[in-house]
């Protein structure tokens, strides 16, 4: 034997316009960074300055390159082994290791024997939104 299931939906909810319950994210954030970064995931890019390792970053550090001043970023999420960020000029940042193009967009790159990692992996790098509906960002 079937059962059947129905939804009711109240005329008062199904003609109400639907509000926004998040906040876009507009304050642009420091980002600061500290762990192994064995996959350039810091974002620190791929050569040592100033004789500061890009891996085992055993203190909160300032990421430079993603200043909240230039790049403004207003949300992150991270993972393992690969970042997503958010920019107040609603551009989409990733960085960290590309295996099956995990971070939308090209790293390929001809590495220096100076570079730690892929310097185009290890720097946070635009991704291309271009067919993206506008109204998703």
């Amino acid at each position: 034997m079937k059962s059947k299931t129905r939804v009711a939906i109240s005329k008062k909810l199904s003609s109400q316009t639907r509000q926004r319950i998040n906040r876009i994210p507009s304050d642009p954030l420091d980002v600061f960074v500290f762990g192994e970064g064995a996959c350039g995931e810091l974002g620190l890019g791929s050569k040592i300055v100033k004789g500061q390792s890009l891996t085992d970053v055993m203190r909160p550090r300032l990421n430079k390159p993603l200043s909240s001043d230039d790049v403004g970023v207003v949300q992150i999420t991270c993972g393992g082994m690969h970042v997503v960020a958010l920019t107040k000029d609603n551009k989409i940042l990733t960085w960290g290791v590309n295996d099956f193009g995990a971070l939308g967009r090209a790293t390929n790159v001809e590495e220096d024997e100076d570079d730690e990692f892929n310097p185009a992996g290890s720097t946070p790098g635009p991704v291309d939104v271009s067919g993206l509906d506008p109204n998703v960002l």
